[in-house]
């Protein structure tokens, strides 16, 4: 089992820790020892894999965990969950998430989306890593994925813990949707025209092109940005 940010791909990962490391593509080349053109196109996305010795050494000189350079699992530095003993109870520092299940109230023309607490393994993460992601705990749910649209990232059954106040789109960024009840997470990109491209990252599924209204028209609503999942082998 491992937590997975799911946030970004590659080339936006390095893009990051470039950034954050004070760093160019120049200078990271110079560091690492392979041509400017070979970093150009990791950043352009060209190029989707850094491949053996090469990868360790981008992630050494950047400052950041190799694993998550290179597949976006776990944390990018240091651990941004922290499992807690089970003789300790978590104090001040720490929130515990239990597993949820979406719960769906159809009214009349409205449908009401909400969180029910199961029986399941609960998570325990540092408040710290709600301060960084800048969101609030308390509208933070762990939920299972109902389907395999996003192997070979997240599987079905995965968990993922969503942000269900953030329902503004950003493009390119993971969210849970309830489908008639049954919770998905899609990639979805934003165009210039409104149109929403939900994309999956499973090759037998075509994308899908709609708007917000369509989808609600069919009963199908975004719950929530995925801020991190959980990966089970």
């Amino acid at each position: 089992m491992k937590s997975c940010n799911v946030d970004y791909m590659l080339n936006e990962r390095l893009k990051l820790a470039l950034d954050e490391a004070g760093l160019n593509a120049f200078k990271l080349s110079k560091k690492v020892g392979v041509s400017h053109v070979a970093v150009g196109q990791w950043l352009k996305g060209e190029s989707i894999n850094i491949k053996g010795a090469t990868a360790l050494k981008v992630a050494e000189a950047l400052g950041v965990n190799a694993e998550w350079l290179l597949t976006g699992l776990g944390p990018m530095r240091g651990s941004g969950v922290t499992v807690i003993p089970t003789d300790k109870t978590p104090n001040q520092n720490y929130v515990v998430i239990p597993l949820h299940k979406l719960k769906c109230i159809t009214q009349e023309d409205n449908t009401m989306i909400s969180f029910e607490a199961i029986s399941g393994p609960s998570e325990v993460y540092t408040k710290d890593f709600f301060e960084q992601l800048k969101a609030d705990p308390k509208f933070c749910f762990r939920c299972r994925i109902e389907n395999d649209n996003m192997e070979p990232v997240l599987k079905e059954n995965d968990i993922v813990l969503i942000n269900s106040s953030d329902k503004d789109i950003r493009s390119n960024k993971l969210y849970a949707i309830s489908n008639q009840g049954q919770l998905e997470v899609y990639r979805i990109i934003k165009q210039l025209d409104g149109k929403l491209i939900l994309k999956s990252e499973n090759k037998n599924y075509s994308d899908i092109s709609t708007t917000k209204e369509e989808l609600e028209t069919n009963n199908i609503f975004i719950v929530g940005k995925v801020l991190i999942g959980t990966v089970f082998f």
